[in-house]
């Protein structure tokens, strides 16, 4: 009897668009903090994403796209998320909420805007 090992790649790629328009110029230093800042919130969301186990285990892919922004208290508030999928959209919802409080973000006030792709390789 020979026995078959199949391996599942999975990938989960998110992509990170600021809805604040900042243009660079020798008259607005912003421009870096804001492109640091917006780099930092990324970090922090990759970090903690993996496959959810039960789309994992169902075999499914999906996507989910989400805007948020900063609470006065600094946890976030989604406001607004589209998915083909429940099973992602609560899982992106759960990190979201998950992920450290960011003390810069609140005094930005920007929205943020995100995808999240989720597939089987």
């Amino acid at each position: 009897m020979k026995t078959t090992i199949k391996t599942i790649a999975l990938a989960i790629t998110a992509t990170l668009f600021s809805t604040v328009s900042v243009f660079a110029s020798s008259e607005n230093s912003s421009y870096i903090t804001e492109v640091a800042h917006n780099e930092i919130v990324k970090q922090s969301i990759n970090s903690t994403l993996s496959y959810p186990a039960q789309a994992k285990a169902e075999k499914k892919e999906g996507f989910v796209l989400v805007s948020f922004k900063y609470a006065e208290d600094g946890g976030v508030q989604v406001l607004e998320m589209n998915t083909n999928d429940s099973v992602f959209g609560n899982y992106v919802r759960e990190i979201l909420y998950s992920i450290p409080t960011c003390p810069n973000a609140k005094q930005t006030g920007n929205t943020y805007q995100m995808r999240f792709d989720f597939k089987l390789m």
